[in-house]
């Protein structure tokens, strides 16, 4: 992972163009989680309810997500099983990558600014619409 950002960085450095935001796999990879976890029943609790059984997850309200989502999938990583951990690892290096880039939405390093909570599956529709942002610029 570190990796992969420093060969990102180096190359955005040598040739001094920004390479394309691509996101296609990353939302491809997003959408099987989220038919997963809606197939399996699992992470689609109410987060507005006082839910004690409800991983709720930090939606973000303002235009700096990265840290929130960074934050969101670490939590699912711990919450969900090692097969699906692969997955939100490969999401969460693909944010980490956009981030490197400059992609917006995705370029912003502040802490985490969320007013709003969301279960699993709606954590991961905020992901995969800012995803699609990022991939039509």
């Amino acid at each position: 992972m570190l990796f992969w950002a420093v060969i990102t960085s180096l190359l955005l450095s040598v040739s001094g163009d920004r390479p394309a935001c691509s996101t296609l796999e990353t939302t491809e990879t997003t959408n099987f989680l989220i038919r997963k976890l809606e197939e399996q029943r699992v992470g689609t609790c109410n987060c507005s309810e006082n839910a004690t059984n409800c991983l709720c997850l930090p939606i973000p309200s303002d235009n700096c997500i990265t840290s929130c989502f960074h934050d969101g999938l670490r939590k699912m990583s711990r919450a969900l099983p090692i097969i699906d951990r692969v997955d939100l690892q490969r999401v969460n290096t693909s944010i980490q990558i956009l981030q490197i880039l400059q992609c917006e939405p995705f370029s912003c390093k502040e802490p985490c600014n969320a007013t709003a909570t969301g279960n699993m599956v709606e954590f991961l529709y905020a992901i995969q619409g800012n995803l699609q942002k990022a991939g039509h610029r």
